[in-house]
C-alpha cells in the first residue's frame, strides 16, 4: 500500500493558477505541463470536475489511488469534454480516453475504464492528449507533489 502526502494544498483551480505554476502541484508529461487540483480522499473523486463550465489548456484534475485500482470514471455533471489519461504506478501512460463528451441531463452517461489497473487518473481539457503527443508509454512526472510508495512499486 502506498501512502500519498501532497506538499501542495488541493484547492480548486483559479483562472490565476497558472501564474503561480510552481507553487501548485503539477503534472509533466513530455514537455507539456498541467497545474492540477488533486483528488484524493474518496469525496474528492467523487466530485472530481463536476459543475466546471471552463477548463484551461494547462490544467487538469489527479486522482490518486492509494493502491492499483480499476476504477469507473462517468461524465455525470460534467458541463466540459475532457481526456481521461490513465497512468499506472511506474509513472507510465496506461490508456486514454480521449474527447469524453458531456451528457444530456437525465441520461445515464457511459462508464470509461482503463485497459488494466492503475494508480492515477489525469483529467484535462478534450484534445489536450492529442495536441501535445501523450500517448501509450508516455513518462509522467508529479511537480510539488511527494508520493511515497510502498518497495514493491518501485519506479523503474
Amino acid at each position: 500500500m502506498s501512502e500519498v502526502q501532497p506538499t501542495g494544498t488541493p484547492q480548486r483551480l483559479a483562472s490565476d493558477t497558472t501564474d503561480n505554476a510552481s507553487t501548485n502541484p503539477r503534472v509533466k508529461i513530455g514537455e507539456k505541463t498541467f497545474v492540477v487540483d488533486l483528488a484524493i480522499s474518496p469525496a474528492e473523486r467523487t466530485r472530481g470536475l463536476m459543475g466546471r463550465s471552463e477548463l484551461h489548456v494547462d490544467e487538469g484534475m489527479l486522482f490518486i489511488y492509494s493502491e492499483d485500482v480499476t476504477p469507473a470514471f462517468w461524465m455525470k455533471g460534467m458541463l466540459i469534454p475532457l481526456d481521461i489519461v490513465w497512468i499506472d504506478v511506474k509513472r507510465k501512460v496506461v490508456n486514454i480516453s480521449e474527447n469524453v463528451p458531456t451528457v444530456t441531463t437525465g441520461v445515464t452517461p457511459p462508464s470509461y475504464y482503463p485497459e488494466r489497473p492503475i494508480r492515477y487518473v489525469l483529467e484535462i481539457k478534450s484534445g489536450s492528449a492529442s495536441e501535445n503527443g501523450i500517448r501509450p508509454g508516455s513518462r509522467v512526472e508529479f511537480l510539488g507533489l511527494q508520493l511515497v510508495t510502498h518497495l514493491d512499486n518501485r519506479i523503474e
